[in-house]
């Protein structure tokens, strides 16, 4: 099950990357079902969306499990279609997890939901996952060779970020990040 592989396969295909094309080849990778998405009552300034583990039979979601073991990413409704789409390939990466990185119950969604407010010097190995899944998903969505091309045009002045965001089907918000000095170090370093 390697992140690298699906990394590779999303380098050859057009942008803005379908998940019509990312989760089928998310679920050959990990060897698990395809994950339901939920639209929820979220407020989005504060949860955007979130990660049922398989299994997790106490959530009042799990019922609607596609399958025996199968993951629920819920989604806040009220979002944009951009916001939706980023959310929902950020929450799938983790299907890629390790059982330690997992969040599988309230007390550890609730510690998560704490480290987000008042971070530690020592982060868990849920909120490492989880800001190693934005990397992940930023890293699918957007072709290297795509990067680099709005990286020198962004440089010049040729295009603003909103059109980025726009050519990707992501949050504007998210634009910035692509072009971070450690971008390519970040995703390299994802197996």
């Amino acid at each position: 099950m390697s992140y690298r592989e699906l990394y590779e396969f999303c380098q050859n295909l057009p942008a803005p990357i379908s998940r019509t094309e990312l989760i089928p080849n998310v679920c050959r990778l990990t060897g698990k079902p395809k994950p339901r998405v939920i639209l929820s009552g979220l407020n989005p300034e504060i949860v955007r969306g979130y990660f049922i583990v398989p299994g997790n039979t106490q959530h009042p979601f799990a019922k609607w499990a596609n399958a025996p073991g199968g993951a629920i990413i819920v989604v806040a409704r009220e979002m944009n279609y951009c916001w939706k789409r980023f959310v929902e390939v950020k929450e799938l990466m983790h299907l890629f997890d390790e059982p330690l990185q997992l969040v599988g119950d309230g007390d550890i969604f609730q510690g998560l939901i704490s480290e987000f407010v008042a971070p530690t010097l020592e982060w868990s190995d849920a909120f490492r996952s989880d800001a190693q899944a934005v990397w992940m998903a930023l890293g699918v969505l957007c072709p290297e060779q795509r990067r680099q091309e709005f990286a020198r045009m962004r440089t010049a002045g040729d295009i603003n970020d909103l059109t980025i965001a726009q050519g990707l089907k992501i949050p504007e918000r998210y634009v910035p990040t692509l072009f971070h000095p450690a971008f390519r170090r970040y995703v390299d370093a994802v197996k």
